[in-house]
């Protein structure tokens, strides 16, 4: 599914970074990421979406080499969710137009009655998030949820997510990961990068932590 090998990025400060990183992700997997820096977390999910390319090295995605098929990311892009931090929505549209947008963009569907039933089943993990509520007039915490179901709306192949449960509570924190033990459990590969490192030892998952630039450990 990810390989990567001997990738390096590093801003034009040069003080920050990722350095010959190599790690294999398979297909299926569930991980965690921890890092010392959370800009080495986004780095490396930025790497794995397109956002920026390795400097050195190659990383194996899928079907796909970067930055070699650097002219391919849009195709990689429609295989992958991406749960940003912080989220970015359509403000003044709905809780569903911003799925439904999702689903378009990711499938090209147009398929109103497909839209409806996969937001309908999407929104019963989160019942809180009200269909037609405008999205400004979310809280911090209700966006996040969104942030979370937007990433899953396309049924993609990886699911990447940076600091996803930064306002939730313990018992949120629970609700969510059952999502994505959930999606996991379908063959979704799922990335995860968490400054909470009690979240792997509870769910046994694979980890693997980033520190100075370098993968320092893997348990």
């Amino acid at each position: 599914m990810l390989r990567f090998d001997k990738v390096s990025y590093c801003y034009q400060s040069k003080a920050s970074g990722l350095k010959d990183i190599s790690l294999s992700v398979d297909k299926g997997e569930f991980i965690f990421l921890t890092a010392s820096s959370a800009q080495y977390k986004t780095t490396f999910l930025n790497l794995i979406y397109g956002i920026i390319l390795p400097q050195q090295g190659t990383l194996h995605i899928m079907d796909f080499n970067l930055p070699e098929d650097r002219k391919k990311i849009p195709k990689i892009r429609k295989k992958i969710g991406y749960i940003f931090s912080p989220p970015v929505f359509f403000e003044n549209l709905t809780v569903e137009e911003n799925l439904k947008i999702a689903l378009i963009v990711k499938t090209n569907t147009v398929d109103n009655q497909y839209a409806e039933d996969k937001i309908k089943k999407l929104l019963l993990f989160f019942p809180e998030l009200k269909r037609d509520l405008e999205v400004f007039k979310l809280s911090a915490t209700a966006k996040e949820k969104l942030n979370i179901l937007r990433a899953m709306v396309s049924s993609p192949h990886l699911i990447l997510a940076d600091e996803p449960f930064k306002n939730f509570s313990n018992e949120e924190i629970m609700q969510a990961m059952d999502i994505f033990l959930e999606e996991n459990n379908r063959g979704v590969t799922i990335i995860i990068a968490s400054s909470n490192r009690e979240l792997p030892a509870k769910f046994n998952k694979k980890t693997f932590e980033i520190k100075g630039g370098k993968i320092i450990s893997e348990s």
